[in-house]
Protein backbone atom coordinates (compact mmCIF):
# COMPACT_ATOMS: atom_id res chain seq x y z
CA UNK A 1 0.00 0.00 0.00
CA UNK A 2 2.76 2.40 0.96
CA UNK A 3 5.57 0.91 -1.10
CA UNK A 4 6.24 4.18 -2.93
CA UNK A 5 6.37 6.07 0.36
CA UNK A 6 8.64 3.49 1.96
CA UNK A 7 11.04 3.74 -0.97
CA UNK A 8 11.05 7.53 -0.92
CA UNK A 9 11.68 7.77 2.83
CA UNK A 10 13.98 4.85 3.56
CA UNK A 11 17.12 7.02 3.17
CA UNK A 12 15.75 10.17 4.79
CA UNK A 13 17.09 11.39 8.08
CA UNK A 14 14.53 12.06 10.76
CA UNK A 15 14.20 15.79 11.32
CA UNK A 16 12.67 17.43 14.36
CA UNK A 17 12.44 14.22 16.38
CA UNK A 18 15.76 12.42 16.58
CA UNK A 19 18.33 13.79 14.16
CA UNK A 20 20.09 11.14 12.16
CA UNK A 21 17.43 8.48 12.67
CA UNK A 22 15.54 6.97 9.78
CA UNK A 23 11.76 7.13 9.81
CA UNK A 24 10.31 3.63 10.15
CA UNK A 25 7.14 4.33 8.22
CA UNK A 26 6.28 0.65 8.11
CA UNK A 27 6.22 0.43 11.90
CA UNK A 28 4.23 3.66 12.28
CA UNK A 29 1.76 2.51 9.63
CA UNK A 30 1.35 -0.80 11.46
CA UNK A 31 0.76 1.02 14.75
CA UNK A 32 -1.76 3.35 13.12
CA UNK A 33 -3.57 0.42 11.51
CA UNK A 34 -3.91 -1.26 14.90
CA UNK A 35 -5.35 1.96 16.29
CA UNK A 36 -7.95 2.28 13.54
CA UNK A 37 -8.92 -1.38 13.99
CA UNK A 38 -9.22 -0.80 17.73
CA UNK A 39 -11.42 2.24 17.17
CA UNK A 40 -13.66 0.13 14.93
CA UNK A 41 -13.81 -2.44 17.72
CA UNK A 42 -14.79 0.28 20.18
CA UNK A 43 -17.63 1.36 17.90
CA UNK A 44 -18.85 -2.23 17.68
CA UNK A 45 -18.85 -3.05 21.39
CA UNK A 46 -19.71 0.24 23.07
CA UNK A 47 -23.13 0.12 24.71
CA UNK A 48 -25.07 1.55 27.63
CA UNK A 49 -24.06 -0.02 30.93
CA UNK A 50 -20.44 -0.64 29.93
CA UNK A 51 -17.90 1.15 32.08
CA UNK A 52 -15.09 3.14 30.54
CA UNK A 53 -12.64 0.77 32.24
CA UNK A 54 -14.28 -2.28 30.64
CA UNK A 55 -14.14 -0.64 27.23
CA UNK A 56 -10.45 0.23 27.67
CA UNK A 57 -9.65 -3.31 28.81
CA UNK A 58 -11.20 -4.81 25.68
CA UNK A 59 -9.17 -2.45 23.51
CA UNK A 60 -5.99 -3.23 25.44
CA UNK A 61 -6.47 -6.99 24.95
CA UNK A 62 -7.07 -6.44 21.24
CA UNK A 63 -3.87 -4.42 20.83
CA UNK A 64 -1.74 -6.85 22.82
CA UNK A 65 -2.98 -9.83 20.83
CA UNK A 66 -2.07 -8.18 17.54
CA UNK A 67 1.50 -7.18 18.18
CA UNK A 68 1.43 -3.70 19.70
CA UNK A 69 4.34 -2.94 22.00
CA UNK A 70 3.59 -3.00 25.75
CA UNK A 71 2.54 0.37 27.12
CA UNK A 72 -0.34 1.36 24.84
CA UNK A 73 -2.25 4.39 26.10
CA UNK A 74 -6.06 4.28 26.05
CA UNK A 75 -8.20 7.17 27.18
CA UNK A 76 -12.01 7.18 27.24
CA UNK A 77 -13.70 10.60 27.41
CA UNK A 78 -17.51 10.67 27.64
CA UNK A 79 -19.52 13.81 27.00
CA UNK A 80 -17.99 16.76 28.88
CA UNK A 81 -14.57 15.09 29.25
CA UNK A 82 -12.52 16.76 26.52
CA UNK A 83 -9.33 14.71 26.59
CA UNK A 84 -7.34 12.17 28.63
CA UNK A 85 -10.30 10.63 30.42
CA UNK A 86 -8.87 7.89 32.62
CA UNK A 87 -10.76 4.60 32.32
CA UNK A 88 -12.70 4.05 35.53
CA UNK A 89 -16.07 2.94 36.89
CA UNK A 90 -18.05 5.61 35.02
CA UNK A 91 -20.95 3.91 33.25
CA UNK A 92 -21.59 4.80 29.62
CA UNK A 93 -25.15 5.99 29.11
CA UNK A 94 -27.58 5.77 26.20
CA UNK A 95 -27.58 9.00 24.18
CA UNK A 96 -24.03 9.97 25.13
CA UNK A 97 -21.09 10.58 22.85
CA UNK A 98 -17.76 9.07 23.88
CA UNK A 99 -14.31 9.97 22.55
CA UNK A 100 -11.87 7.05 22.43
CA UNK A 101 -8.22 8.08 22.11
CA UNK A 102 -5.53 5.45 21.54
CA UNK A 103 -1.76 5.69 21.21
CA UNK A 104 0.38 2.64 20.60
CA UNK A 105 3.74 1.76 19.15
CA UNK A 106 5.23 -0.98 16.98
CA UNK A 107 9.00 -1.48 17.26
CA UNK A 108 8.93 1.65 19.46
CA UNK A 109 7.53 3.88 16.70
CA UNK A 110 4.32 5.60 17.75
CA UNK A 111 0.99 6.44 16.17
CA UNK A 112 -2.00 8.21 17.70
CA UNK A 113 -5.68 8.23 16.80
CA UNK A 114 -9.15 8.98 18.13
CA UNK A 115 -12.82 9.02 17.25
CA UNK A 116 -16.02 10.14 18.93
CA UNK A 117 -18.68 7.44 19.05
CA UNK A 118 -22.43 7.90 19.53
CA UNK A 119 -24.04 5.54 22.04
CA UNK A 120 -27.47 4.65 20.70
CA UNK A 121 -29.60 7.51 19.45
CA UNK A 122 -28.13 10.95 20.11
CA UNK A 123 -29.73 14.37 19.86
CA UNK A 124 -29.19 16.79 16.99
CA UNK A 125 -26.73 18.94 18.93
CA UNK A 126 -24.40 16.01 19.49
CA UNK A 127 -24.87 14.74 15.95
CA UNK A 128 -23.97 18.15 14.53
CA UNK A 129 -20.97 18.29 16.87
CA UNK A 130 -19.64 14.97 15.57
CA UNK A 131 -20.15 16.02 11.96
CA UNK A 132 -18.32 19.29 12.63
CA UNK A 133 -15.42 17.36 14.15
CA UNK A 134 -15.20 15.17 11.05
CA UNK A 135 -15.42 18.14 8.70
CA UNK A 136 -12.89 20.08 10.77
CA UNK A 137 -10.41 17.21 10.59
CA UNK A 138 -10.77 16.97 6.83
CA UNK A 139 -10.38 20.74 6.49
CA UNK A 140 -7.05 20.68 8.31
CA UNK A 141 -5.78 17.64 6.41
CA UNK A 142 -6.60 19.11 3.00
CA UNK A 143 -4.59 22.23 3.82
CA UNK A 144 -1.46 20.48 5.05
CA UNK A 145 1.65 21.00 2.95
CA UNK A 146 5.31 21.74 3.37
CA UNK A 147 5.74 25.17 4.98
CA UNK A 148 2.17 25.27 6.31
CA UNK A 149 2.01 27.34 9.52
CA UNK A 150 -1.66 26.69 10.32
CA UNK A 151 -3.03 30.15 9.59
CA UNK A 152 -5.06 29.18 6.52
CA UNK A 153 -6.63 26.15 8.20
CA UNK A 154 -7.38 28.22 11.31
CA UNK A 155 -9.41 30.66 9.23
CA UNK A 156 -11.28 27.77 7.61
CA UNK A 157 -11.97 26.27 11.06
CA UNK A 158 -13.24 29.65 12.31
CA UNK A 159 -15.72 29.83 9.43
CA UNK A 160 -16.79 26.22 9.98
CA UNK A 161 -17.52 26.87 13.64
CA UNK A 162 -19.57 29.91 12.68
CA UNK A 163 -21.67 27.92 10.22
CA UNK A 164 -22.19 25.03 12.63
CA UNK A 165 -22.61 27.10 15.82
CA UNK A 166 -19.93 25.16 17.68
CA UNK A 167 -16.69 26.22 19.35
CA UNK A 168 -13.10 25.14 18.83
CA UNK A 169 -11.30 24.12 22.03
CA UNK A 170 -8.25 26.32 21.61
CA UNK A 171 -6.08 24.48 24.14
CA UNK A 172 -6.15 21.33 22.00
CA UNK A 173 -3.34 20.83 19.51
CA UNK A 174 -1.78 18.22 17.27
CA UNK A 175 1.90 17.36 17.46
CA UNK A 176 4.85 15.75 15.83
CA UNK A 177 5.26 12.04 16.52
CA UNK A 178 7.91 9.39 16.06
CA UNK A 179 10.11 7.58 18.57
CA UNK A 180 8.24 9.50 21.25
CA UNK A 181 4.50 10.00 21.36
CA UNK A 182 4.68 13.78 21.65
CA UNK A 183 7.27 15.52 19.51
CA UNK A 184 7.64 19.07 18.29
CA UNK A 185 6.02 21.03 16.85
CA UNK A 186 2.72 21.67 18.59
CA UNK A 187 0.13 22.15 15.84
CA UNK A 188 -2.49 24.76 16.70
CA UNK A 189 -5.81 25.45 14.98
CA UNK A 190 -6.92 28.74 16.51
CA UNK A 191 -4.92 31.30 14.53
CA UNK A 192 -1.67 31.08 16.45
CA UNK A 193 0.96 30.18 13.86
CA UNK A 194 2.89 27.00 14.51
CA UNK A 195 6.32 25.92 13.29
CA UNK A 196 6.06 25.31 9.53
CA UNK A 197 5.46 21.69 8.60
CA UNK A 198 8.24 19.72 6.94
CA UNK A 199 8.17 17.29 4.06
CA UNK A 200 8.54 13.60 4.98
CA UNK A 201 7.62 14.24 8.61
CA UNK A 202 4.82 12.65 10.62
CA UNK A 203 2.19 14.58 12.59
CA UNK A 204 -1.09 14.06 14.37
CA UNK A 205 -4.18 16.04 13.41
CA UNK A 206 -6.77 16.49 16.17
CA UNK A 207 -8.89 19.66 16.43
CA UNK A 208 -11.47 19.36 19.23
CA UNK A 209 -14.90 21.00 19.22
CA UNK A 210 -17.64 21.60 21.78
CA UNK A 211 -21.22 22.79 21.73
CA UNK A 212 -20.41 25.12 24.63
CA UNK A 213 -18.13 28.12 25.11
CA UNK A 214 -14.86 26.21 24.67
CA UNK A 215 -13.42 26.87 28.11
CA UNK A 216 -11.94 23.86 29.86
CA UNK A 217 -10.66 23.02 33.31
CA UNK A 218 -8.12 20.44 34.39
CA UNK A 219 -9.23 17.82 36.90
CA UNK A 220 -7.21 16.15 39.65
CA UNK A 221 -6.63 13.04 37.54
CA UNK A 222 -5.13 15.05 34.67
CA UNK A 223 -8.10 14.97 32.32
CA UNK A 224 -9.77 18.07 30.90
CA UNK A 225 -13.47 18.88 31.11
CA UNK A 226 -15.62 21.62 29.65
CA UNK A 227 -16.34 24.28 32.24
CA UNK A 228 -19.99 24.48 31.25
CA UNK A 229 -20.57 20.71 31.11
CA UNK A 230 -21.27 20.72 27.37
CA UNK A 231 -20.12 17.72 25.30
CA UNK A 232 -17.05 17.72 23.10
CA UNK A 233 -16.04 15.70 20.03
CA UNK A 234 -12.87 15.01 18.16
CA UNK A 235 -11.18 12.74 15.68
CA UNK A 236 -7.47 12.18 15.32
CA UNK A 237 -5.23 10.57 12.72
CA UNK A 238 -1.49 10.22 12.21
CA UNK A 239 -0.31 11.55 8.85
CA UNK A 240 2.83 11.51 6.75
CA UNK A 241 3.48 14.71 4.82
CA UNK A 242 4.85 13.95 1.35
CA UNK A 243 5.45 15.99 -1.76
CA UNK A 244 2.14 15.16 -3.41
CA UNK A 245 -0.05 15.46 -0.34
CA UNK A 246 -0.84 13.79 2.95
CA UNK A 247 -1.01 10.04 3.62
CA UNK A 248 -3.14 8.96 6.57
CA UNK A 249 -1.21 6.13 8.16
CA UNK A 250 -3.18 2.99 8.88
CA UNK A 251 -6.33 4.22 7.12
CA UNK A 252 -5.58 5.67 3.67
CA UNK A 253 -9.30 5.77 2.86
CA UNK A 254 -10.21 7.86 5.93
CA UNK A 255 -11.02 10.98 3.89
CA UNK A 256 -13.43 9.16 1.60
CA UNK A 257 -15.53 7.40 4.22
CA UNK A 258 -17.68 8.32 7.19
CA UNK A 259 -15.33 7.58 10.07
CA UNK A 260 -18.09 7.27 12.66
Amino acid sequence: MYEDIFRSTQKLEKTGVENGKILDIRAMDSAARLIHQSLDLASAIIKPGLTTRELAEEISRFLSARGADPGSIIRISPEEVVWHGLPNSRVIEFGEIVSVDIACSVRQWWADGAKTIPVGQINSIKSDLIQTAIEGMKTVIRGMKSGDDGLASAEAIRKLCGRRSVTLVTEAAGHGIGRRLHETPSITYDGRPHTPLKLNSVYTVEPIFTSGDGNVRMTEDGSAETNDGEPSAHFEVTVLLVEHGVHILGAPDWMSRQPC
